[in-house]
């Protein structure tokens, strides 16, 4: 059994969609047993699965910190557990992973968007370090920057994940998420992922589904968990 926490110092940065996502193509993609943990105050990720069509995913509410050093306890039960984390500053979100020896969550993706007033905390989080293995990825990105020009120059957000990866040595995905509003908005209003919005697929649709399929890949190696 792994563990992947999904947490931020920042919030609106897609953790909620990120959590869910990965949590939703484990389950039904690879046929991975899976517990999706809320934690945040705000139940907005299980006011999206507790009456939602994610056929064979569990989830539970983890708001009770103190429950959360149990959730090892179910290695029998589930081959991977996401818990999405509650925005929160870095020092409080030290102590949610818990202590050496024991810490929560086997690894820790952080979700930003390639905007300056997002990226600072989380920068400046990751720099003062952290105490598990960790995978910054890029989220709600506009697509024009996600392309490289007729020159083979990189756009705007190809190039902040090359800073990031070169100038602050920091562990970024492969995998940009874009922002892709209306696949997002039909899937909550469905109150399902992207994998399940019903009807053909827009384009728009199917690149989301894509991306969260690529991300959830990477989230498996970062956790030492094998696909399938």
């Amino acid at each position: 059994m792994a563990i992947l926490a999904i947490g931020s110092p920042k919030g609106g940065v897609g953790k909620t969609t990120t959590a869910t996502h990965i949590a939703a193509i484990t389950t039904q993609v690879h046929g991975r047993r899976t517990l999706l943990v809320d934690t945040d105050p705000t139940r907005s990720t299980l006011d999206w699965v507790e009456e939602g069509q994610f056929s064979g995913l569990d989830f539970a509410d983890g708001r009770d910190f103190n429950d959360l050093h149990g959730v090892r306890e179910h290695e029998d039960r589930y081959d991977l557990i996401v818990i999405d984390f509650p925005q929160t500053s870095p020092p409080a979100l030290h102590a949610m992973l818990g202590e050496p020896g024991a810490y929560i969550a086997d690894a820790l993706l952080v979700p930003s968007p390639p905007e300056l007033m997002d990226l600072t905390p989380i920068i400046r989080m990751i720099e003062t370090g952290l105490p598990i293995p960790y995978l910054l990825a890029i989220t709600r990105a506009g697509t024009a920057g996600m392309k490289t020009s007729a020159t083979g120059a990189p756009g705007r957000v190809l190039d902040l994940q090359k800073q990031l990866r070169d100038d602050y040595e920091f562990q970024v995905a492969d995998t940009i998420i874009a922002e892709r509003r209306t696949p997002y908005r039909s899937a909550r209003e469905r109150m399902t992922s992207v994998l399940n919005i019903g009807g053909p697929k827009t384009l728009a649709a199917r690149a989301a589904e894509s991306e969260y399929r690529n991300l959830t890949r990477e989230a498996f190696a970062l956790v030492g968990l094998a696909t399938r």
